[in-house]
């Protein structure tokens, strides 16, 4: 049966569906909560003076405390970036959840979703400090680690003293930096 052509999107097939013709969308950029930002700074490499010999510890920094060591990679300055970026993030995806969602951004409309309270640089470090024990204590999900019950599981007390699990996946959700 030779195939006839196309008749400009008439058809006489109940099976036959036009191409959807999209129009651009002339709407205004909107201002980003992110633009409040200052600028990453620029990168400045460490001067070594000299790389042979022994091991020059930083001055004040215990080697064999692991929260002096912590200290030197996240100092207040950067605690301080990562509640202010991820604060604004959790602003910007709950006012605009459409936007958010079209950037497959993962947000939850529910009437169960909990209200956002801005983070602070402790609960950062909570929220650090269970991931570093999530690295050390793999449990093959995430809500394992807020398990009440020791039958199948080690119940994991470090991790439920720090932070609620709801919160934890709050700021997992929303932190930015």
């Amino acid at each position: 049966m030779p195939s006839r052509p196309m008749n400009n999107g008439r058809s006489n097939d109940h099976d036959f569906v036009p191409p959807t013709q999209y129009q651009s969308s002339t709407k205004q950029p909107r201002p980003s909560l992110l633009s409040q930002l200052e600028l990453i700074p620029k990168f400045e490499a460490m001067e070594l003076e000299d790389a042979k010999g022994s091991s020059q510890n930083l001055h004040r920094v215990d080697s064999s405390s692991p929260e002096d060591l912590f200290s030197l990679f996240f100092t207040d300055l950067v605690l301080n970036r990562i509640v202010r970026c991820t604060n604004l993030n959790a602003e910007r995806i709950r006012v605009d959840p459409v936007a958010a969602r079209a950037k497959n951004i993962r947000f939850h409309n529910s009437p169960n979703q909990q209200a956002w309270k801005p983070v602070t640089s402790s609960e950062i470090l909570g929220y650090l400090g269970i991931l570093i024990y999530m690295g050390i204590h793999v449990e093959p999900h995430i809500d394992d680690y807020w398990n009440t019950s020791d039958e199948d599981r080690p119940i994991h007390q470090p991790v439920r003293r720090t932070m609620g699990m709801h919160r934890w996946k709050q700021i997992n959700r929303y932190l930015h930096i």
